[in-house]
């Protein structure tokens, strides 16, 4: 009977040492895996309203008149494309392929309802397929900043903005689908452009491709035709580059 009791006491002690380390190692903060919480990027309805709210006022639309040879004479071309704002003073990064050949380049941009302002081209680059412009503006406007390398990674959550077939300020979401994609369209070589899998169409190019803290990752670019939900976009290290290219005192307030 004695060595009955002297069982059930030790293995009392042992259940009420085993709680005791249980509740040592949940006052550690050690919590269960399922409980961690999701960091501020994290995907989600509220995330990526936040960053459309954001990003939508740097966002413009790019209205371009092309003169292209016709039976009757050089008829005009309406071209539509987006871009947006890399300065509160009015500089404008787009691509290449929007303003190539125009006669006219009008920018439409939010807060301003009903105007249109004349844009010039202040340096192109065809190989980059990337251009900026210049817009005077009567105020100082939202703008974007670019991420840096570190910054983009397949399969983070994107969101891209544009004007697609002239619908403004279009919202879509995706990821990275993929990194260093070569493409060739036309002459055109693009050698490490980002793949992904947000809708872009004709409209958007030029458009931003934002991570969830609102940095531009890429410039929205092309779309594969013949496949659903793979489009490309200029890297934000190669928009960097070209923008670091015209910082001799040209562009002011450039981040």
């Amino acid at each position: 009977m004695k060595r009955l009791l002297a069982v059930l006491v030790g293995l009392a002690v042992l259940g009420a040492a085993a709680y005791l380390g249980y509740r040592a190692i949940r006052g550690a903060g050690v919590p269960p895996v399922a409980s961690h919480s999701l960091p501020p990027t994290a995907f989600g309805a509220q995330s990526v309203a936040r960053v459309a709210h954001a990003a939508l006022p740097a966002v413009v639309r790019i209205d371009t008149v092309q003169l292209a040879a016709g039976f009757f004479g050089p008829q005009r071309e309406a071209g539509i494309g987006s871009g947006f704002f890399v300065t509160p003073t009015g500089y404008i990064i787009t691509n290449d392929h929007v303003v190539q050949g125009t006669s006219r380049i009008r920018v439409v941009v939010p807060g301003f309802p009903g105007r249109r302002f004349n844009a010039r081209v202040v340096r192109t680059d065809y190989s980059r397929d990337l251009a900026l412009l210049k817009i005077a503006l009567p105020r100082r406007v939202p703008y974007l900043r670019l991420a840096t390398y570190r910054q983009v990674h397949t399969g983070q959550w994107v969101v891209a903005i544009g004007n697609p077939y002239g619908l403004t300020g279009t919202v879509t979401v995706g990821v990275v689908s993929a990194e260093e994609r070569p493409l060739t369209i036309g002459n055109r070589r693009y050698r490490n452009l980002l793949q992904t899998d947000a809708a872009i169409n004709p409209g958007n190019s030029g458009g931003p491709l934002l991570n969830l803290a609102g940095q531009v990752v890429g410039v929205n670019t092309a779309v594969n035709a013949q496949a659903y939900g793979i489009g490309f976009a200029i890297p934000s290290r190669t928009v960097r580059r070209f923008q670091n290219g015209l910082l001799s005192g040209m562009l002011p307030g450039l981040p």
